[in-house]
């Protein structure tokens, strides 16, 4: 994801990135602040869920419920962006590179 510019490497280091994706989420004070739109984000969402089919992880519990992944400004992603993206947006302008990372991870 620091390859293609997909997060803020200067905000979220490799250990913030593994605990809010690992470790519960009143454990630590990790962030991850990713550098995408409300499409991309959507693709990330689900790619991470088909590459992990048991996680249950809902796209509202992740970004919104969480508090843990933030936009490039610092704020929380809106879930009504999130989650009406692909009525706007069938795919996003980095599909090909999620793509590209997920398949890496299969």
């Amino acid at each position: 994801m620091v390859r293609f510019d997909l997060i803020d490497q200067e905000e979220t280091s490799m250990e913030d990135f593994k605990n809010v994706l690992l470790k519960d989420w009143n454990s630590h004070s990790s962030k991850i602040h990713l550098k995408m739109d409300g499409p991309t984000c959507r693709e990330f969402f689900d790619a991470l869920i088909k590459t992990f089919p048991n996680n249950s992880m809902t796209l509202k519990n992740l970004f919104i419920t969480s508090g843990l992944i933030l936009r490039p400004d610092g704020k929380k992603y809106n879930y009504n962006t999130l989650k009406n993206a692909p009525t706007r947006t069938p795919i996003s302008k980095q599909n090909e590179v999620l793509n590209t990372i997920f398949q890496s991870l299969k």
